[in-house]
């Protein structure tokens, strides 16, 4: 993964006195990176060229294990304020808690066959691992709940893509399912992706189209490869 240049390394006099952290910034423009930044309760300071915009996810370590993730809500050019050219981004973040991954890893969204990655529109591209087993549809569907921009989807949106996905999950992760069952399971979690795609739109939020988009042609995969 990427390591971008952090304030300290843009040669900052001021924000060298200051301690940074580790994050991975889970992009919606880009592929995904690293960067150090001084976190201060959910402000993220990072140099103001850093590519991170709203809708994106940050994470870093959780020294108990596994790691603490954000919502990108808000990103604000701030200008230093000791007025030597040590400009910076206030990147402001939503807590979404603990997740049991590791720091760093990808997120597995599809379920059979090899190897498989798909690029979206917009420099966005999601990595998917496919596993041939229920429990990586389960790892799946959590990763693409996580990586939902939850902020930007209306209520009634959020209750058809958790409702949708809980189904699927629990059709997976049952032994005595069908196999079309879990299909059809997929399948309408799909349909709910392409409806808050369509639904959003042009240059409303490109974070959004690009998540659905994803999404949906990574359950698309599955339900071409799966087995009967």
């Amino acid at each position: 993964m990427e390591k971008l240049p952090s304030l300290h390394d843009v040669g900052s006099r001021f924000w060298n006195n200051f301690g940074t952290q580790a994050f991975v910034v889970r992009s919606s423009k880009r592929s995904d990176f690293e960067i150090d930044g001084l976190l201060s309760e959910l402000e993220l300071w990072v140099p103001i060229d850093t590519p991170i915009y709203v809708g994106d996810m940050v994470e870093r370590e959780d020294p108990r294990g596994g790691v603490l993730e954000y919502a990108v809500t808000d990103v604000k050019f701030e200008r230093d304020p000791f007025g030597h050219g040590d400009d910076y981004s206030n990147v402001i973040l939503r807590d979404k808690g603990h997740d049991d991954r590791k720091y760093g890893s990808t997120y597995n969204f599809s379920i059979t066959g090899g190897n498989n990655q798909v690029s979206t529109g917009d420099g966005a591209s999601f990595t998917q691992n496919i596993n041939e087993d229920a429990a990586g549809l389960i790892n799946a569907l959590k990763g693409l709940l996580a990586a939902s921009p939850r902020d930007a989807l209306t209520e009634e949106q959020l209750e058809e893509l958790d409702d949708a996905v809980e189904e699927a999950t629990e059709r997976a992760a049952s032994t005595s399912e069908r196999p079309t069952a879990v299909r059809r399971s997929v399948l309408a979690v799909k349909g709910v992706l392409e409806g808050i795609a369509t639904s959003t739109q042009a240059g409303a939020n490109d974070a959004v189209k690009v998540w659905a988009r994803a999404g949906a042609t990574t359950l698309l995969g599955f339900v071409t490869g799966g087995s009967s």
